[in-house]
């Protein structure tokens, strides 16, 4: 398991994540998750502290049965810390939305939101991906 920590507006997510369970997130760009869970909360909670209208989402993302090899969509980033070893997701890597569920650290409400990795080999993704390539 690695973690993301994000902050965004509740309209975004309420659109984009939680009336999007089971449905399939993908990021525009290349993404960093941490090994560390803490290093994601705190993260969130220092940019809570700058952008009060905005809401706490920490990602869960589960790569257990995912293997390193050339195909994978992501890296394994050492750091001389060895408790801050990070994962970089390519660009348009597609997870899963497992599930979504308002969480407490402390006094900070968030959300926590379980995700999956997404073999391309899937066939919801291969049908997504025919069907944009026709349009």
């Amino acid at each position: 398991m690695v973690y993301r920590g994000k902050t965004m507006s509740c309209l975004e997510f309420e659109t984009v994540i939680k009336n999007n369970c089971g449905g399939f997130l993908s990021f525009p760009n290349f993404l960093i998750a941490s090994i560390n869970k803490k290093f994601a909360i705190d993260f969130i909670d220092r940019r809570l502290a700058m952008h009060r209208d905005m809401i706490g989402i920490l990602f869960e993302i589960d790569i257990a049965k995912t293997t390193f090899d050339e195909k994978s969509p992501f890296a394994l980033l050492k750091d001389a810390d060895a408790d801050n070893d990070s994962v970089c997701f390519n660009m348009s890597t597609i997870f899963r939305i497992q599930s979504v569920e308002q969480i407490t650290n402390g006094e900070m409400l968030m959300w926590s939101v379980q995700l999956k990795l997404i073999n391309n080999d899937d066939q919801q993704v291969q049908y997504i991906i025919a069907s944009t390539r026709q349009d």
